[in-house]
């Protein structure tokens, strides 16, 4: 579900850009904001192809996912314009999605550490790392 917020984050912040411009200039801008990002994922896809040696595959994926954030961008910009509250809706999911991130990401490195006692020692107790926590990470590790 992370993963699939992360992706329409980039449509939607081309769509709320756009969508309080004026229609000449929202079309424009909706482009802009698109070749741009589609400027950077294929440098980062032609990066990954060097380090993965499947040029195929990833160009094929890239292909795709411009496609379909164009697609989001494009829709998600004509909602925010007719729905002026869904962009409150898109930040929320957005900012709940970063939050989770930070928070499990940094339990993750305090039991890869191996300073989960030290941890705990410092927080209140529900919200230390359990035991059961540590074994599931662990095994997610596998």
């Amino acid at each position: 579900m992370i993963d699939l917020a992360l992706a329409g984050d980039n449509a939607v912040a081309v769509g709320l850009s756009a969508a309080g411009l004026p229609e000449t200039q929202r079309r424009k801008a909706a482009i802009l904001g698109l070749a741009g990002a589609v400027v950077m994922l294929i440098g980062f896809a032609l990066l990954t192809v060097q380090l993965l040696n499947m040029v195929g595959l990833l160009l094929a994926g890239l292909l795709i996912s411009v496609t379909l954030m164009g697609v989001a961008a494009t829709w998600t910009a004509s909602l925010r314009h007719r729905f002026r509250w869904l962009a409150h809706v898109g930040l929320a999911i957005v900012f709940s999605v970063a939050l989770h991130m930070i928070w499990e990401g940094h339990r993750s490195v305090v039991v890869d550490l191996g300073e989960v006692s030290a941890y705990n020692a410092a927080l209140p107790a529900p919200l230390a790392i359990t035991p059961d926590q540590v074994a599931a990470h662990q095994a997610g590790r596998n």
